[in-house]
């Protein structure tokens, strides 16, 4: 990766040190964190008496792959990494400090502490540890030690409603927690956070509920700042050690002062107390899905078999990729899943294995029966078509999906806008398509046909990632309630193993990226063949109560589709 403005900033010669992780802006869809170089001596990095305090340069990434970057990494002229910290220079030292959230987190300015340093009036982190008052641990240290193991961590950590709704309910006396696996967390994913669920008996003090707190507090900031129209939302997350109790850790960093030493690493981490531990559980834990797609039995034949073409009719379509990658990452980053070799905290309870279920698939089809099991607040999903019964077991989730999605059609409609049902493939709910992907896992669908200003779209619900998909129909010819010949095709080319249901996967807005390509051969397919256009998909991550989202998701549909 190269870094573009030091590349353009630099003269021959020139070498940079990282020494703040700042400010994180949220724009776009995407939060961007603020990264600060300071120019170093290329003979000796580490003596603070030749940094160039004049010469400061302030680079933008994306807070997904903020893990492939440390405090006092060096870059040269060209924007390159060039190396990690070298620990065994002689300015470089060790030093055991204890951190607690009680009694060294600081919230407030720091700029006594770097004040007649060579740091001074360059960094204005808002939360940091302090240990003795004199050794200073950002709170990056502790975010990329305990929670930023790889991209896709991250992109779940940092996502509002996927962090909040994906880990659903944790059972301490059974040693098991529910995560949904239906928005894109994968179980080596949920294995790495949920075991943070387990470090206390009180939920309310896990490190799932501080690292919550931290991500919607956080949040909580942008959405006043976006209420006062205050231009970029930005702010800092306040990251916590996810235990209740004191730890004693090892850091890595210099002096840059008297009685003022900079960390810029943190390892070998221990409870303060003997009788202190980790975590509480001395059970194997158990990670289970919200829907298990897997099958005792391999029934999809040799995956080989695949093509990476999408045939409909005897028309292929060409894919320029051979698979889409096997983690999801925000679709406007032309970035792959990055897990760094950064010392991180992989100390875990023990799992077992989930047995596998003997069945063929699991989905949502037909009328939907709901039956609690009060013990544990399991509900038993029984989907039923005919004869036959299928069950899904999953935790009760205070606000369902497609329940909100009803309620923003209801929204809609008070707007002015006509709205009625579309179903395929016979389904005999009035709502609810049957659909049995081929290659993706959706627990329902929804489509809606809206009809507004004489003009048709399609808003399309399928409980699956965070988007609500919009589609214009360009046609003269109006879409039918039951089996639309175009509507399954669409579907069908969402189902494409390189697609997945990701909308942004076939929404094309003429900006460049990693798919750009790809999106582009699929959109203007779909407009020219099926006359069919793929609208910029609707966030759903909104308001904090239930009335507030609805109507900022209904009148951001609205907007859309008000030509």
């Amino acid at each position: 990766m190269v870094l573009k403005k030091i590349k353009s900033y630099s003269r021959e010669g020139d070498f940079w040190m990282l020494f703040n992780f700042g400010k994180i802006t949220f724009r776009d869809e995407i939060l961007y964190r603020e990264i600060k170089f300071i120019k170093v001596n290329p003979s000796d990095y580490y003596d603070s008496e030749e940094w160039s305090l004049d010469e400061i340069i302030i680079e933008e990434i994306a807070e997904q792959i903020v893990n492939k970057f440390k405090l006092a990494d060096i870059y040269d002229c060209n924007g390159k990494f060039v190396c990690d910290l070298n620990k065994n220079h002689n300015k470089i030292e060790k030093r055991e400090v204890i951190l607690s959230n009680y009694r060294n987190f600081k919230v407030g300015s720091c700029e006594e502490f770097f004040s007649d340093t060579p740091f001074a009036n360059q960094i204005n982190n808002k939360a940091y540890y302090l240990f003795n008052n004199d050794t200073f641990i950002s709170l990056s240290l502790v975010s990329q030690f305990f929670y930023y193991y790889s991209t896709k961590v991250i992109n779940i950590i940092t996502d509002f409603e996927k962090f909040n709704k994906g880990f659903v309910n944790r059972d301490v006396l059974e040693s098991k927690f529910v995560f949904d696996n239906t928005i894109g967390i994968g179980q080596k994913e949920a294995k790495f956070i949920g075991k943070y669920w387990f470090t206390h008996k009180d939920e309310n003090k896990t490190g799932i509920y501080l690292l919550r707190k931290a991500i919607n507090s956080f949040y909580s900031l942008l959405w006043k700042q976006k209420e006062d129209k205050r231009g970029h939302l930005s702010g800092e997350i306040f990251y916590n050690i996810p235990f209740n109790f004191p730890i004693k850790a090892t850091v890595i960093g210099q002096k840059l002062a008297k009685n003022k030493f900079f960390a810029y690493r943190l390892l070998n981490i221990e409870p303060n107390k003997k009788d202190y531990l980790f975590f509480i559980n001395d059970q194997d834990i158990e990670p289970i899905a919200l829907v298990d797609t897997r099958s005792a039995e391999n029934n999809h034949g040799d995956s080989e078999t695949y093509t990476d073409n999408i045939t409909i009719d005897g028309e292929e379509i060409l894919d320029l990729i051979s698979d889409s990658p096997a983690v999801s990452t925000n679709p406007n980053l032309g970035v792959e899943e990055i897990t760094v070799d950064n010392d991180i905290f992989l100390e875990s309870p023990n799992y077992k294995k989930t047995k596998k279920i003997q069945n063929d698939k699991n989905y949502i089809k037909g009328n939907t029966l709901v039956n609690t099991v009060e013990e544990h607040g399991i509900l038993s999903n029984q989907t039923t078509t005919g004869n036959n019964t299928q069950a899904i077991d999953y935790t009760a989730i205070q606000e369902n999906s497609s329940d909100l999605f009803l309620k923003i059609l209801e929204y809609l409609k008070e707007k002015g806008v006509n709205i009625v049902f579309a179903t395929i493939n016979d389904s005999a709910d009035e709502k609810f398509s049957f659909y049995e992907p081929e290659n993706s896992k959706i627990p329902y669908m929804i489509i809606a046909i809206a009809r507004l200003n004489d003009k048709e779209f399609f808003i399309i619900e399928t409980g699956l990632y965070r988007n609500i998909g919009l589609v214009e129909n360009l046609s003269n010819i109006p879409a039918q309630q039951r089996n639309d010949k175009n509507l399954s095709k669409l579907i069908k080319i969402l189902d494409h193993r390189s697609v997945k249901f990701s909308w942004s996967s076939i929404f094309y807005d003429g900006r460049l990226s990693k798919d750009y390509q790809n999106k582009k051969i699929r959109f203007e397919y779909i407009r020219e063949k099926m006359f069919l256009e793929v609208l910029q998909p609707v966030n759903h991550r909104y308001g904090l109560t239930e009335k507030n989202t609805i109507q900022k998701i209904g009148d951001n549909i609205y907007k859309k589709i008000n030509k």
